[in-house]
């Protein structure tokens, strides 16, 4: 079954609870909370699956793109790269997600895979145990862009299943 999907005020507050960890100041626990809180906005804003946050490129065709290189294997063949889309433009605008690629800012170290790695980071964060609780995964950041891009954006299925490098 799905995961359900985040909802957009449901994802700020899951980042405000990254960028502003409260019980903790310590300069590796700050600095871990940043790299979550950058692949956060990079999931939720182009539906990206979370191993795909660590095969990210900017690309110049006239203006700067970012593009996914990660290639899925499957019995059926695998994934070409593809140049990805905020659904919300202000998204990636405000948190300069671009840039902090170009500039190839931090992420998360994710040695025992991506969605691991995510579920063993986040298992401490409150905000994130009530999506949780909810049924909520890493994959809901995809299942959210999927949504939005239907719902709020009338993208046809098979033009967000192009986007999403299905």
């Amino acid at each position: 079954t799905p995961t359900p999907p985040i909802e957009d005020d449901e994802i700020i507050l899951l980042l405000e609870s990254l960028d502003n960890p409260k019980d903790d100041k310590r300069h590796q626990v700050v600095e871990r909370a940043k790299e979550w809180s950058f692949a956060v906005k990079l999931m939720a804003t182009y539906g990206l699956r979370p191993i795909e946050v660590q095969h990210l490129e900017v690309r110049r065709n006239g203006k700067d793109t970012l593009w996914c290189t990660y290639s899925k294997r499957t019995s059926a063949g695998g994934t070409e790269a593809r140049r990805l889309f905020p659904l919300h433009p202000t998204w990636e605008k405000n948190w300069e997600l671009i840039k902090k690629v170009k500039n190839k800012a931090p992420l998360p170290r994710m040695k025992a895979g991506a969605a691991e790695a995510f579920k063993n980071y986040m298992r401490f964060n409150s905000k994130w145990k009530e999506l949780k609780n909810k049924g909520c995964s890493g994959y809901s950041f995809r299942h959210s862009y999927a949504m939005r891009g239907h719902l709020e954006y009338r993208f046809h299925p098979r033009e967000l299943c192009v986007m999403m490098g299905h």
